[in-house]
């Protein structure tokens, strides 16, 4: 038996965008049937297929049978998002699959994980309620997380300083969304993106701190972190979500039970990183999480959560970095947005939590 989900490729990360086509996912495995799916034909439907692709355990093969750029491309974005074993597609291929046209297809073969319940995309929990502003959400984590949180029943407002139509694209697949453009490192336009969310919607429940940049520079090249590196990265890393906290306060408060969630990264506890003004960056923000939990306990939580490497665009060429990581961390994988997003979840929902960095690395830090 054959499960079928039917998604459309993301606008950005290695495939084809100018195809406006479907691809109909083929996965089988020993054992019956595992369930059958749907997902949008949406850049954020076709994140869901290949979180849900992930759901299948080891993979023993991917082939992709169409035209050749389409294929290849294809094959190269599932094998940053560790979808192991990916072959170049046949143009010769014509033969039909499953009823699918040929040039349409992707084939999936694996087998489901050995005694171990599986359950085919589960329905989400909608146990949560209020309203999330999630910064430097039009990709990405950010965007995993404003799926999450609309999912779990809130209503969340997307934001980027750029990236204006992917950002509306992400808003636009929530059940009750909504998107602002603002650049966060400037304080006058983070004041303005918080007064119109509390316009819109009335209340703040959650701010996910997601909004951050970087440099890739070797931590030897000094000369490369120049004093200009180094603002740029500060303004939006650290000022920036200052200035969205600061704003965000007297909102969260009058919720009753505020919460503030920091993006950081195992850089800012480790001495690792894409460059050193980064993870001081980063560890900065670690260290601001524990004053505010202090400051603004009890109406307010504040907690942060510390990815390891996670499977985004712009690390979609971190080949050699991946493969360290698939080689040293104990769970012998990178982070998918998916994992990010889900530890954002829960601490929303441990309303007894406060003051938390949260290690999403694949247990790498233990190395």
């Amino acid at each position: 038996m054959t499960t079928i989900a039917e998604a459309r490729p993301p606008v950005t990360g290695g495939v084809d965008t100018h195809l406006d086509v479907h691809v109909a996912a083929v996965v089988t495995a020993v054992g019956g049937v595992l369930g059958t799916e749907q997902f949008p034909t949406t850049a954020a439907g076709y994140q869901q297929l290949l979180a849900w692709m992930r759901g299948f355990g080891e993979l023993a093969r991917v082939g992709v049978e169409g035209t050749g750029t389409y294929g290849v491309s294809l094959v190269k974005h599932l094998r940053t998002q560790q979808v192991t074993g990916a072959t170049a597609p046949s143009d010769t291929l014509s033969r039909p699959a499953h009823g699918i046209p040929a040039r349409r297809c992707l084939v999936v073969q694996g087998r489901h994980p050995p005694d171990t319940a599986f359950m085919t995309n589960p329905a989400p929990m909608k146990d949560l309620s209020g309203v999330a502003l999630v910064t430097g959400s039009s990709s990405g984590i950010g965007a995993s997380v404003a799926r999450a949180l609309g999912q779990a029943g809130m209503a969340v407002v997307v934001n980027s300083r750029t990236s204006v139509e992917a950002g509306q694209m992400v808003a636009a697949d929530l059940p009750s969304g909504s998107y602002i453009q603002a650049d966060i490192s400037d304080e006058a336009a983070a004041q303005r993106l918080v007064a119109e969310v509390v316009e819109q919607h009335g209340r703040l429940d959650l701010v996910v701190n997601n909004a951050g940049t970087t440099a890739v520079i070797p931590h030897a090249d000094l000369d490369g972190a120049t004093t200009d590196v180094w603002r740029r990265i500060f303004e939006t890393n650290v000022l920036g979500t200052w200035h969205v906290t600061k704003a965000a306060v007297p909102h969260l408060r009058a919720a009753g039970a505020g919460h503030v969630v920091n993006m950081t990264s195992i850089a800012g506890v480790r001495p690792t990183g894409s460059s050193i003004p980064y993870a001081v960056s980063k560890a900065a923000l670690n260290h601001l999480t524990s004053l505010l939990a202090l400051a603004l306990g009890p109406q307010i939580r504040v907690n942060a959560v510390a990815p390891g490497l996670v499977d985004t665009p712009w690390t979609a060429d971190w080949n050699e970095v991946r493969e360290a990581v698939r080689t040293t961390a104990p769970l012998r994988r990178s982070a998918s947005p998916e994992d990010v997003a889900a530890v954002v979840l829960g601490l929303q929902r441990s309303t007894y939590v406060t003051g938390e960095v949260v290690l999403v690395d694949g247990g790498l830090h233990l190395r």
